[in-house]
């Protein structure tokens, strides 16, 4: 399940409710105390209620209301509408209330129910209370196979009533969730809070628990070895017992033996595993804990990177406060690039003054947290004007040294862009464009810097000397409406817009290009006499690569190779021969593009 909303009324900053429309990937920006990292906080009192405390409680809270956090999942497979909302969603409200100084918690579901009070929370009734309203309705209970009894009996009453009115209600949650995830192959997200002062703590639970499936694994693998270890301590056990049943004798005369039963989980055999580095040239290794916190959030990069190439990371949802806190932009790139592809299994939460970070979703789920006189936070969203908010809370300015002896400015959205128009300039035109002062940036993609960036445009408006790049797939994660945006900006000024006809540019790598450039990295690391299967198979197969493929999923998906944007890809476009070059730029566009810059340079 996948959250869809989250309503909060009276938590911390947070007086009247705020309903959020919360997707993959949703990044809270604003300035410092402005309330960013109340959701993470309530959604880990919603998935830990243990966690919440009266400092929680909004201190303009009214006399007898109640703390609410109520978050509306998407469930991954059909269930009963009678489990849903009217909005086809698995409601849940966590209610805290303040009694004598004491916190009562009160949790709920909310249904599109029966408006008859008798026909509803049929999800929390027993298999003999549905017959009884079957029977009652003057019908009698179907049968059913094993396990499915009240699910058949909750649709033979739909059925009986299906002409009767309903209405979202709420009903105490009970065994709702139970019974839901005993009936259907779904069960809530489990929820991971990495906050700004925990460094990624190796020894903190959400960090652990993401290996317990490795050490069951081990355990269940290693049944034969565990097997003698627990027949062993039953005989010892048998021993010992054999000794008190002696004793026992002259009391009970009869007893012939004492038998130890032994129940193991060895699963919870390991209570926590801690880290230590061993660098090259040293002779002793180092606690991760003594390093410094610019270190340990480099192993959150390590760490995300080796989760987004784990199949099975479904369910879950990641919080994370400031993650670009000690690192190197390009440390930061590394790591949102790493979350991006795992939000496309699981949830991310994170709090961020970085732009990088602010700006990974296009702005389609920025959210501005801004805080009135009277200390309430509030979150906006979807606003058309958002990106110039953000841009402006955050305090950004476009980087005026660009200019500097610069005659001619390219924007394109990422730095593999920047590879890919060097490496053609180069091979095809025997030109290179940093010596030429044709200058590559950042500044047609996400990252709200970037964006700032082509306030730049106005600079250099009269001249006409710049261009946009960008790749021809623009219909996801809302840039679409960047692209307008960038388009219009470029029309204004009479500049050039340039939108790729193929999906991106790792289509213009030449098949034949990529199979040497990876038995090259082969060859590399196992030496030149290696005798790798994989090269006999790569020389053999045929990668057909048209203009809408998404080129890294399919080479995933072949088995050719995984992770080609990170590194391969630059390979590829490094190493390609001209005539490689002009076969997959068949119609000229990137040529025309490059020539057509020297045209305006040289009026």
């Amino acid at each position: 399940m996948r959250i869809k909303n989250i309503t909060i009324k009276n938590y911390r900053g947070i007086k009247n409710p705020e309903k959020l429309e919360i997707s993959n990937l949703n990044t809270f920006v604003g300035k410092n105390d402005a309330g960013k990292s109340i959701i993470l906080r309530a959604l880990e009192c919603f998935f830990n209620t243990k966690k919440f405390d009266t400092k929680d409680i909004f201190k303009g809270k009214t006399e007898g209301e109640s703390i609410i956090i109520e978050i509306s999942f998407s469930p991954t497979v059909d269930v009963d509408d009678l489990a849903l909302d009217s909005d086809n969603l698995i409601t849940i409200k966590k209610d805290f209330s303040l009694i004598n100084g004491k916190i009562k918690l009160t949790e709920y579901y909310f249904c599109n129910d029966f408006e008859e009070e008798q026909y509803q929370n049929l999800w929390n009734k027993k298999e003999q209370d549905l017959n009884k309203i079957i029977s009652d309705l003057g019908e009698e209970p179907k049968k059913s196979g094993r396990g499915k009894k009240n699910v058949i009996r909750i649709e033979q009453i739909k059925e009986i009533l299906k002409d009767k009115d309903r209405k979202n209600t709420y009903h105490e949650l009970a065994d709702f969730l139970k019974n839901i995830e005993k009936t259907y192959p779904i069960k809530l997200p489990e929820y991971s809070f990495f906050d700004a002062e925990q460094d990624l703590d190796v020894q903190a639970t959400n960090f652990q628990s993401q290996f317990k499936p490795i050490i069951s694994t081990y355990f269940e693998n290693s049944k034969d070895k565990t097997s003698e270890i627990e027949k062993g301590l039953k005989l010892e056990l048998a021993s010992e017992f054999e000794e008190i049943r002696k004793y026992m004798t002259k009391n009970v005369s009869n007893l012939k033996k004492l038998n130890p039963t032994t129940d193991f989980d060895w699963s919870k055999s390991l209570k926590k595993f801690d880290l230590n580095l061993e660098f090259e040239g040293h002779n002793f290794d180092v606690p991760i804990s003594h390093k410094g916190t610019g270190f340990k959030r480099l192993l959150m990069v390590a760490y995300f990177e080796y989760l987004a190439n784990k199949k099975n990371i479904k369910n879950q949802i990641f919080a994370i406060e400031e993650p670009e806190t000690y690192l190197h932009p390009s440390a930061q790139e590394d790591l949102l690039n790493s979350i991006i592809k795992i939000s496309e299994n699981a949830q991310f939460f994170l709090t961020t003054h970085s732009p990088v970070f602010a700006g990974a979703t296009g702005g389609e789920n920025s959210i501005l947290v801004t805080k009135n006189s009277s200390g309430i936070s509030s979150y906006e969203k979807g606003n058309q004007n958002i990106i110039d908010q953000i841009i402006k809370e955050l305090g950004i300015k476009p980087d005026y040294n660009l200019l500097e002896e610069t005659k001619y400015l390219i924007f394109v959205e990422g730095k593999d862009d920047i590879h890919f128009l060097n490496a053609y300039a180069k091979t095809v035109l025997d030109k290179n464009l940093e010596e030429d002062k044709i200058l590559c940036v950042i500044g047609g993609g996400g990252s709200l810097k970037n964006y700032a960036d082509l306030d730049l445009f106005k600079k250099l408006k009269g001249n006409n000397l710049y261009s946009v790049l960008v790749d021809g797939d623009d219909n996801k994660n809302g840039k679409d409406k960047w692209c307008e945006k960038i388009k219009n900006k470029c029309e204004t000024d009479e500049a050039e817009f340039k939108k790729l006809s193929k999906r991106e540019i790792e289509n213009y790598c030449h098949p034949d290009r990529i199979k040497n450039c990876i038995i090259e990295n082969i060859k590399k690391k196992e030496g030149e006499e290696t005798q790798n299967p994989k090269i006999t198979e790569l020389e053999t197969i045929t990668i057909t690569i048209n203009n809408d493929t998404d080129v890294e999923k399919y080479l995933e998906k072949q088995e050719i190779c995984k992770n080609f944007k990170n590194g391969l890809n630059i390979d590829v476009f490094n190493n390609m021969t001209k005539d490689e070059w002009k076969a997959t730029d068949n119609e000229e566009e990137i040529k025309k593009f490059i020539e057509g810059i020297y045209e305006r340079i040289n009026k």
